[in-house]
């Protein structure tokens, strides 16, 4: 991987990046990060967490299904 590559795939992003680049609500990943089950998070503090895009691509990436019937994660 390029210096570029992986610098990019290190970013982080905040929550309403991610619902302008990914269309994921804001609201949505603030319940996820409470229930779990969501993408994983880089906690800053306790009232901030970003997502490295490159983590949160990858869990996009392990969501694809080929039916609305088939379960995630698996093939």
């Amino acid at each position: 991987m390029s210096v570029s590559k992986h610098n990019h795939a290190r970013e982080l992003l905040s929550r309403d990046q991610i619902q302008e680049q990914y269309g994921l609500s804001r609201r949505w990943l603030e319940l996820a990060a409470l229930n779990g089950g969501g993408p994983p998070m880089v906690k800053i503090s306790t009232r901030m967490v970003r997502y490295q895009r490159g983590a949160f691509e990858e869990w996009l990436t392990s969501r694809t299904v080929a039916s609305t019937s088939q379960p995630y994660g698996t093939d």
